[in-house]
């Protein structure tokens, strides 16, 4: 009977630690320059910083986020005012600050905020 305690309370806490290892963090980055905005075929666009934003975005390059419909809850709605705050920032000179997934390589944006 123990023995089977036992078992069900080493499965519950493997179950609890995977858990916690495989939800989304998302996290929010520094002030970042726009460098450059590449659309895709999907609706969405990558953008890119004069920096490297997370060492966990790898999928484009460490100075990429991915801004994808379907992803942290975008849809093509809201794609275009995602795509403006992006190009007014490179073409201003403002600065960029993302919140975004760091759990995959892609690195997906849930917000953008625009700031001086």
């Amino acid at each position: 009977m123990n023995r089977g305690i036992s078992i069900r309370v080493v499965l519950l806490g493997t179950f609890l630690i995977w858990s916690v290892i495989a939800r989304a963090e998302l996290v929010w980055s520094g002030n970042l320059g726009v460098s450059e905005i590449i659309t895709v075929d999907n609706g969405g666009f990558l953008i890119g910083f004069t920096a490297p934003v997370d060492p966990a975005c790898t999928q484009w390059s460490t100075k990429h986020l991915y801004v994808y419909p379907g992803e942290q809850g975008l849809t093509l709605d809201v794609i275009p005012s995602y795509l403006a705050l992006g190009l007014s920032a490179l073409t201003t000179g403002a600065e960029v600050k993302a919140h975004y997934d760091n759990a995959t390589p892609l690195c997906h944006v849930k917000y953008l905020q625009i700031t001086r």
